[in-house]
């Protein structure tokens, strides 16, 4: 039985694909929560 729903898959970014702006995110994130959240990381790379 199918549900009719769709996977969807996405990369989720490294610190280094992401703008210079953004870097200060992934600085802010690993420091509150040691690693930075994968929904978090991919936010960055908009």
């Amino acid at each position: 039985m199918e549900t009719g729903t769709k996977k969807v898959t996405f990369e989720v970014p490294k610190i280094e694909q992401v703008s210079q702006n953004n870097h200060t995110i992934f600085d802010y994130m690993q420091s509150a929560f040691v690693k930075v959240p994968n929904l978090y990381a991919t936010f960055a790379l908009n």
